[in-house]
């Protein structure tokens, strides 16, 4: 395994830091690979990544920057509910 994939690991939430990072599973491409390069790493994070925030991140961002422009509190709510959900 390579230092930047023993870095990643440090940085991961299972250690006892006091804070929370999400990988989306990093550590474990790059260890599964055997010479990834910026392609192959941009492919993980498009996949791994893009479609998340594409599907959850900013349509929760865009109602909730919507309800805050509109100044509607109960709409705010909804989003609020389904960011934690």
């Amino acid at each position: 395994m390579s230092s930047f994939s023993h870095f990643l690991q440090t940085c991961d939430s299972t250690f006892p830091v006091g804070s929370f990072a999400h990988s989306f599973g990093l550590e474990g491409w790059l260890s599964a690979q055997a010479n990834p390069g910026p392609k192959d790493l941009e492919r993980f994070i498009d996949t791994a990544v893009g479609g998340l925030l594409r599907q959850v991140d900013f349509p929760v961002l865009l109602g909730t920057h919507q309800a805050v422009l509109s100044q509607d509190p109960e709409m705010l709510r909804t989003w609020d509910d389904l960011a934690v959900a």
